[in-house]
């Protein structure tokens, strides 16, 4: 699952690869909101959930990662 830690991770990750939030949750096809949620720890992201973004990541940024490093 996707923390706090991780997601400040992904979205350096992003921001390295000059994508957006917006790009990623698009791609992953979540709302904004439900990140800015999970970002601000207000709710946890499911598994299902956590591994379309980390596969949104991966295919925005090009990088192949494990959860433990795309997080």
């Amino acid at each position: 699952m996707l923390g706090q830690a991780e997601i400040a991770k992904i979205e350096e990750r992003l921001n390295d690869a000059g994508k957006s939030v917006a790009e990623l949750c698009r791609e992953a096809k979540i709302a904004e909101t439900t990140w800015g949620r999970w970002k601000r720890g207000d709710f946890h992201p499911s598994f299902s959930k956590s591994e379309a973004v980390l596969g949104a990541v991966n295919r925005l940024t090009g990088n192949k990662a494990t959860a433990d490093e795309a997080a």
